[in-house]
């Protein structure tokens, strides 16, 4: 099952076994509700996860929809390095920041 840490305008998540179709579908009513509750920024903590599909994206994609227009962004850290070569080759980097460290360094 995946996590979901909320803090006050924070949430991180880190999605099981992957940002994959079943943890997307878990994920998304409870992503809806923390940014409803008022966190403008989401940290995909995808650290160990090697494993992303179409709906994984499309979550990546809708949360940053939600959230940029109430000024928030979305991050993407701990990506290993096939992970955010995917990423980048689809132009996301430009939509959301993705760092490779799992607290969002280099």
């Amino acid at each position: 099952m995946s996590v979901i840490e909320q803090g006050k305008s924070v949430v991180r998540v880190r999605p099981e076994p992957g940002l994959v179709a079943s943890a997307a579908e878990e994920l998304k009513p409870r992503l809806l509700e923390a940014v409803r509750s008022g966190a403008v920024e989401v940290v995909f903590d995808l650290e160990g996860t090697d494993q992303i599909d179409s709906l994984g994206i499309g979550l990546l994609i809708a949360t940053h929809n939600t959230v940029t227009p109430k000024g928030g962004r979305v991050r993407v850290v701990g990506t290993s390095p096939d992970v955010a070569r995917l990423l980048k080759s689809m132009r996301l980097d430009r939509h959301l920041a993705l760092e490779q460290g799992p607290d969002g360094s280099g």
